[in-house]
């Protein structure tokens, strides 16, 4: 059973910002640097989660905005009601549902940008060119939101049918106008399953996961007793450790109103060696 990945925050696509998930938690980013998940306060961030939770993901506004929140993950750690799958969901709706933005005035034309977007994307990810064919896309363009006023085109691609691409959620890229430089982004689906035999299991792992998340962000006990743990095993997580069986653990406030307070958080473990893979924290200075 494939299950999208949960984002920890929102991939934006170069300085214009544009909204990737998330979500979702997680992606692999073919450049030096990652991109910093949108800033939001911890106050902003309850909102839209309340917001979304609200309508129940059917709000564009409420979905956009929330997924560039550091709320998501709370809700993703709960996953209830299938909260992450849902959320994805909506936000590929949205994505997929926004008019096509295209300059007045540019040096590349649309069909240049859709040729270099899919070429590089192909030779990036081992796909073919015309496997972009099955794929649906937006296209939008936007001057530099940091005032240098370069022009910036942005495409996402969401296969049309899962089956034919089951690793992947979603192909971004982004190209300067002026210079052509192109960058390219994935978002890739996750496995679940269940530990093997030999491999470490639950209990140990959420100890394992607790003692290094208190350890790294020097929470107190009694900070840790107000958080629930929940799990979810995965058998292949691409985007961030490919072809390896792992924990990934959530720490997420037992009184949601406690959220602004204590944040949340998630580790990720080898569930061979218990190895920490990754710690995150959608919380501040909480200690």
């Amino acid at each position: 059973m494939n299950k999208k990945i949960g984002f920890t925050g929102v991939l934006g696509i170069g300085v214009v910002g544009l909204l990737a998930a998330n979500v979702m938690i997680m992606s692999n980013l073919l450049t030096t640097e990652k991109e910093p998940a949108i800033p939001v306060s911890k106050e902003e961030a309850t909102n839209y989660q309340t917001e979304a939770v609200v309508e129940n993901y059917e709000s564009d506004k409420a979905v956009g905005i929330y997924q560039s929140s550091g709320g998501f993950t709370y809700l993703a750690a709960q996953n209830t009601d299938g909260g992450i799958d849902n959320a994805l969901e909506e936000g590929k709706r949205f994505m997929l549902s926004r008019p096509e933005v295209l300059p007045e005035k540019s040096k590349l034309s649309k069909a240049e940008v859709l040729e270099m977007s899919a070429k590089t994307l192909a030779q990036k990810f081992g796909l073919k060119k015309e496997d972009l064919t099955n794929f649906d896309y937006s296209l939008t363009s936007s001057k530099d939101s940091l005032g240098d006023d370069t022009l910036y085109w942005d495409i996402i691609y969401y296969p049309k049918n899962q089956s034919d691409f089951p690793k992947i959620y979603r192909l971004m890229s982004q190209i300067n106008d002026e210079t052509k430089e192109i960058r390219v982004f994935i978002n890739y689906n996750s496995q679940e399953g269940s530990p093997l035999e030999h491999e470490i299991q639950e209990p140990k792992a959420k100890e394992l996961a607790v003692s290094a998340i208190k350890q790294k962000y020097a929470l107190t006990d009694e900070t840790i007793g107000r958080f629930t743990v929940t799990s979810i095993f995965y058998v292949d997580y691409p985007s961030l450790k490919p072809d390896t069986h792992m924990w990934r653990i959530y720490l997420y406030p037992t009184n949601k109103e406690e959220y602004t307070e204590i944040g949340c958080y998630t580790a990720y473990l080898d569930a061979v060696s218990g190895e920490v893979i990754q710690l995150e924290s959608a919380g501040d200075g909480i200690g």
